[in-house]
């Protein structure tokens, strides 16, 4: 349900450069919770990751303008290593 509202307001927000569906939506884990890596095609890439921790919901996100693509190895390796340093507190 998260992912929805981040993927809504993404378009919302910036729907005169990003479509309204994201190009892929993939399940991942953030900080030990489950989540999801959401890629746009905005003319840059635009990645954001989304997962719900306690109740609150948290977005992050990672963009390079140098890329016209959803998606990027390069990219997708930094950003996974940005994620796997997400801990929660207890």
């Amino acid at each position: 349900m998260y992912v929805a509202s981040v993927v809504s307001d993404n378009f919302k927000f910036h729907g005169s450069t990003c479509p309204a569906k994201p190009e892929s939506v993939e399940p991942i884990e953030i900080g030990g919770e489950p989540g999801a890596l959401i890629a746009w095609n905005c003319g840059i890439l635009i990645n954001v990751a989304a997962t719900v921790h306690g109740g609150i919901g948290y977005h992050f996100g990672f963009r390079d303008p140098a890329v016209h693509a959803a998606t990027d190895p390069t990219d997708r390796a930094v950003f996974s290593t940005l994620l796997s340093s997400v801990t929660f507190g207890s």
